[in-house]
């Protein structure tokens, strides 16, 4: 997780995700030039941003998942199933966002 916060003043705030399922590669892509645009200053950031890459062990081993899909995990679904390191990053992924939002309430989630 990266959070990446504007020079200038905003109330506006974002969480953009990918890698929950670690075999679909584009959206991981598609982040990294993001955040490559962004540090090289061609694209300004105005929102408060907040990057997830949800399963990096199974991005490691390019496995849609390790133990259990994380995408079906989300809404506190995790205590459902077995305990693996799927559903430990779930429920630390839930506090993250939730208390970014608390901090920056005016945004919005995206999902690749």
């Amino acid at each position: 997780m990266l959070q990446l916060t504007p020079h200038q003043p905003c109330s506006q705030a974002m969480v953009l995700s990918a890698g929950i399922h670690g075999n679909e590669t584009a959206p991981v892509e598609i982040v990294e030039n993001l955040l490559n645009a962004l540090i090289s200053g061609r694209q300004a950031l105005h929102w408060h941003l907040l990057v997830v890459l949800g399963n990096p062990p199974a991005m490691r081993d390019n496995k849609r998942y390790l133990h259990s899909d994380l995408n079906r995990m989300f809404g506190a679904r995790w205590r459902h199933f077995p305990v693996s390191d799927e559903t430990i990053r779930a429920a630390s992924l839930e506090q993250t966002v939730a208390a970014f939002y608390q901090r920056w309430p005016g945004g919005r989630a995206l999902a690749s």
